[in-house]
């Protein structure tokens, strides 16, 4: 008795047949996981400090950003410890767009908030404002939109807010806001 083996494996004339039959289900895979995803929210830009982190937010870029979804902001920078001294600064120049507030920027503590926008850049809040600052504590709140910008919000174009009970003369505390270019503002109410 005589035993012959054959090869199981399948070769391809044409190895490129394989190479395209790859790229397929690479790209099938890609559009699945776009739909499976697609219809999560998030925030573009999240920077979050809690508990006893400490240091400066810091976000600096030139690329639009985008958060999906109508609880979600395009960027959403915050301090929420109240014992803490940090600074947020955000200085994004691209476009900014978020289904709830374009750009928030929270402190909880004593230190400031910053945001400036670059020249001719569109920031949207579709569901609440396009520019949102409030602090909590005794820091500076400054915010400055530039030449050319446009701000498109649900509620409000910019919210400059210190929410503190009790601020003592000595810390100096200030409310800067410095807007050119065009507000579109919508009907949606604003915070308190």
């Amino acid at each position: 008795m005589q035993l012959h083996h054959r090869s199981s494996v399948r070769r391809d004339a044409h190895p490129r047949h394989q190479s395209k039959d790859l790229n397929d289900q690479r790209r099938a895979l890609v559009r699945l996981l776009n739909r499976h995803f697609a219809h999560r929210g998030g925030d573009g830009i999240l920077a979050d400090q809690n508990g006893t982190a400490t240091g400066n937010i810091l976000i600096d870029g030139s690329g639009d950003v985008s958060g999906t979804g109508s609880s979600y902001s395009g960027i959403l920078a915050e301090i929420l410890d109240p014992a803490a001294a940090n600074s947020i600064n955000v200085l994004q120049t691209g476009n900014i767009a978020g289904g709830y507030d374009g750009i928030q920027a929270k402190i909880f503590g004593q230190g400031n908030i910053v945001i400036s926008t670059g020249a001719n850049a569109v920031i949207t809040g579709s569901g609440h404002n396009a520019i949102d600052a409030v602090s909590a504590g005794s820091g500076d709140i400054t915010v400055t939109t530039a030449v050319g910008d446009v701000l498109n919000s649900g509620g409000s174009g910019i919210i400059a807010i210190n929410g503190s009970t009790a601020i003592a003369q000595s810390a100096t505390s200030t409310i800067s806001v410095t807007a050119y270019g065009t507000i579109n503002s919508g009907s949606a109410l604003t915070d308190t």
